[in-house]
């Protein structure tokens, strides 16, 4: 299917994942009050296969050393998936699967999936990542960059709770997921899954 944006509703809520965007979340609207800051590098990306940034892009996979590419030098931060283009599993008017193939500079062959189900008062974020040969080291979350107040001067609170399975069959790490009904203005939020619990500094870089 086509890496074409995909539009969720139900109820007074909206949400556009963009998969030819590095598969993220580039709207989140309640009401018509938009959750998330706006802009091709920001809404609420994956990252995969690791999170958070690599000093000096290496890494010690069993006895090799590997080198990432160093995407914010001196290091390299938020994984590869977020740079590429990603396909339409399945769509609904109120859900979306999404995948992605692990190729280049990463090592190590794989797939990532991430699905989204919107409901009246909810919206649900999961994504896995698998292996059908060896296990390789992998980290997934997401980046969220939230809007900081809905115009009310209030900030938006978030919470989350990832969970963690696996898979005896063949290796996963994942998936973590999250429920989260947007507020109107001045409500409280929980946030998509990601590498940190501190609250979202806004506008501002958040890596």
């Amino acid at each position: 299917m086509s890496d074409e944006d995909i539009t969720l509703t139900a109820g007074d809520a909206e949400v556009t994942v963009a998969p030819g965007n590095g598969g993220r979340v580039g709207s989140l609207r309640v009401g018509g009050v938009e959750l998330l800051r706006q802009g091709e590098k920001f809404g609420c990306f994956p990252m995969v296969p690791w999170c958070g940034r690599i000093r000096e892009g290496r890494f010690l996979d069993g006895a090799v050393v590997r080198q990432m590419p160093l995407n914010s030098p001196p290091h390299a931060i938020h994984g590869t998936t977020r740079d590429g283009a990603w396909k339409t599993a399945r769509t609904t008017p109120t859900d979306a699967v999404i995948t992605y193939d692990l190729v280049a500079p990463w090592p190590h062959p794989g797939r990532v999936t991430q699905a989204f189900a919107l409901t009246d008062d909810a919206f649900t974020l999961t994504t896995s990542v698998e292996t059908y040969g060896d296990s390789f080291p992998a980290q997934i979350g997401w980046h969220p960059w939230f809007n900081r107040n809905l115009g009310t001067g209030e900030d938006v609170r978030l919470d989350f709770a990832p969970a963690c399975r696996r898979s005896a069959a063949r290796t996963t790490s994942p998936p973590a997921s999250a429920s989260t009904r947007a507020p109107a203005p001045g409500t409280t939020a929980s946030g998509c899954p990601t590498e940190s619990t501190s609250p979202s500094p806004g506008p501002g870089h958040w890596s």
